[in-house]
């Protein structure tokens, strides 16, 4: 019963078909002799009312696709139909059709407007399988012209909120030497992929730069080599940032983050400076205290030897409580050891070798206050930091 039907179907498809063809035929042989009725004496060099007013041609675009966007070059491409509809009188026709679709051929035949693209560069008319253009002539004269274009236009980019920033681009066309209309593209980025790629980079390196806090100071290879390294990586990733962008004379949001994150980079390396300097003094090296008489008969023991016993006394260290003659030994110590004494007095654990003789070496393993304080300050600091950065920059890039 199915194949019954379909069969049927198709049968009156086909016979429908044939009947719109051989009435076709009779439309065709008369619209080509109304075709070559209109085109005799049609001169294609003079516009419609030539003499009179201008000839209004209405534009519009159907943007299919948006991109590739190039900040390097300030392009950007765009795929669209662009259409032209205007008013041609020495193309009415007397005939029963609404609209007259024609063959492209048509178009060198007759007036059409010489549209330009002023800010366009490199752009293409498509071509596959054939050109993507389309003509259809009303009765009353009225002309559309229709063809599938890919533009290129240049577009001044200002790149101060970049990559949180938004662009204005124009595509300026019209006439050869008469009027010139303007569309613009209000483009907004995404910042996804910098988000990813650079500033997540850049906020890890400063955090791993804080490890150093936590490292002892008298480790000191091993604070200079990772201040060096986050250092080093954040500079890389400076430059990286500014080959994709074209050389501006000013800087932009990625630039100040990028440097922000340098400066706490370089300023974790330089409070380790701090620290080392302000604290080698009798802590961060092995402090050897020579006494004025040998002592040959006792030796130091560990449970009286600490650096509770280390005082600061009239400019000099004085060490008590040790039972061997004599009960002081002094060592003169400058006006610079004195403030660094004040400023970084820390808990520390001594421990002294017993095989000494007249000497007494005090190691330590203590950690600075300001490596404490710097725990605190920095990614609080730097947190900070960071929500000014935000605030600012998004509220200045949808202000504009």
């Amino acid at each position: 019963m199915r194949k019954y039907i379909l069969i049927c179907s198709l049968t009156l498809q086909l016979s429908t078909t044939l009947a719109q063809i051989m009435s076709d035929g009779k439309t065709a042989v008369n619209i080509s002799n109304v075709l070559d009725t209109l085109l005799e004496g049609y001169d294609k060099r003079l516009r419609p009312g030539f003499g009179g007013e201008a000839v209004v041609v209405n534009a519009d675009l159907s943007l299919r696709s948006m991109g590739p966007i190039s900040e390097l070059d300030m392009i950007y491409t765009l795929d669209c139909y662009f259409r032209q509809r205007w008013m041609d009188r020495r193309l009415a026709m007397n005939v029963s059709l609404e609209n007259l679709t024609l063959g492209i051929k048509i178009l060198e035949r007759i007036w059409h407007p010489d549209t330009v693209f002023y800010n366009g560069q490199k752009s293409y008319l498509h071509a596959i399988t054939s050109h993507n253009r389309f003509l259809r002539i009303g009765a009353n004269g009225t002309v559309l012209f229709s063809q599938r274009l890919t533009i290129q236009a240049t577009c001044r980019m200002h790149l101060e909120n970049f990559p949180m920033d938004i662009q204005h681009c124009p595509l300026m066309f019209g006439s050869y030497l008469h009027s010139v209309l303007c569309v613009t593209f209000k483009l907004s980025r995404h910042a996804g992929y910098f988000l990813i790629n650079l500033y997540l980079p850049c906020c890890l390196l400063v955090v791993l730069s804080w490890v150093s806090f936590w490292i002892n100071r008298e480790a000191t290879a091993d604070r200079i080599a990772l201040g060096s390294l986050t250092v080093l990586t954040m500079t890389i990733l400076g430059i990286e940032n500014k080959s994709q962008l074209p050389k501006v004379s000013y800087i932009t949001a990625l630039d100040v983050y990028v440097a922000l994150c340098f400066v706490f980079a370089i300023a974790t390396t330089i409070e380790f400076a701090v620290v080392h300097y302000f604290t080698k003094y009798g802590t961060g090296e092995p402090l050897m205290l020579s006494s004025d008489e040998d002592s040959s008969e006792d030796e130091i023991s560990e449970e009286n030897t600490s650096l509770d016993s280390l005082t600061l006394q009239n400019g000099k260290f004085k060490v008590q409580d040790y039972p061997w003659p004599p009960n002081a030994v002094n060592v003169k110590v400058g006006v610079l050891a004195k403030l660094c004494h004040c400023l970084t007095r820390t808990k520390t654990k001594g421990v002294v070798p017993k095989a000494y003789k007249g000497k007494v070496s005090v190691f330590s393993n203590s950690v600075s206050q300001v490596d404490r304080a710097s725990r605190v300050l920095f990614p609080l600091t730097f947190t900070i930091s960071n929500v000014v950065y935000c605030i600012a920059y998004y509220l200045w890039a949808f202000s504009e």
